[in-house]
């Protein structure tokens, strides 16, 4: 049996501090992981690796998929804060530590954003970074537009973007009610821009600000989640749909 070697909670700590500084990381909500948290997924660049929690074993592929480890998933243990987890676990001849950070952190080259920062310490050997979770969980819920194409929202108009799990997006555009579907890939958001409307009429600057409102929405190129927590989805030629997630009781 081969050695297992620690690293020292201080060390582990430093390091991952030092190479999770350079990732993009936004907002937060200080939800701790359910405890038996599975089908979880997360992965790095340069050098590539990818990690996947699922039932009671934990993988590792590392080196563009050179190394392959796999270990038993051992207990998640939450973070101060609820802030996140750690988990801790051996093979005969390694030792992985497992940190998970509930922030929104873009991966670094595609800029798609992830629930969570992700770093992986194998035995002594430099700290793994990178982003994991479902994106398309960011997403879930309701959101109030505040504007379009950089025009504030009047007063007494309103939109919305409704994103459910089942990969359907609805809500209201200015004046009538709209529904498609949606998909989030490692490449960012991709909307169907076959949406379905309904035919109220409706004033002239609504429907002027309806009609851009849905063209955006159809040839979106990509998404964001903003440092102050607002959604910016960007279509052609730049022109982005700013949307604030709406709040239960509003």
């Amino acid at each position: 049996m081969v050695a297992q070697r620690s690293v020292h909670p201080d060390l582990l700590a430093s390091l991952i501090a030092v190479t999770l500084a350079g990732c993009a990381a936004t907002g937060g909500d200080g939800t701790p992981p359910p405890a038996g948290n599975t089908n979880y997924t997360a992965r790095g660049n340069e050098p590539g690796w990818s990690l996947a929690m699922s039932g009671d074993r934990l993988t590792l592929i590392t080196g563009y998929g050179e190394r392959r480890i796999v270990a038993p998933l051992a207990r998640k243990d939450v973070l101060a804060g609820g802030t996140g987890y750690r988990i801790v676990t051996r093979t005969d001849a390694h030792e992985l530590r497992v940190q998970v950070r509930r922030r929104v952190c873009r991966d670094n080259m595609s800029g798609v954003p992830y629930p969570d920062i992700v770093a992986v310490i194998v035995d002594q050997e430099r700290p793994l970074a990178g982003c994991g979770g479902a994106p398309e969980s960011l997403l879930h819920g309701t959101w109030t537009v505040e504007s379009v194409d950089g025009e504030a929202v009047e007063e007494k108009a309103r939109a919305t973007l409704d994103f459910r799990p089942d990969g359907r997006l609805g809500g209201r555009a200015f004046c009538n009610s709209y529904s498609t579907g949606y998909t989030v890939t490692g490449e960012g958001l991709r909307i169907n821009g076959n949406i379905a409307v309904t035919r109220m009429a409706c004033p002239g600057p609504l429907m002027r600000q309806e009609k851009l409102f849905l063209d955006i929405l159809g040839a979106a190129t990509s998404h964001d989640i903003r440092p102050d927590g607002a959604l910016a989805i960007t279509g052609a030629g730049g022109k982005a749909i700013v949307a604030r997630k709406t709040v239960t009781g509003d």
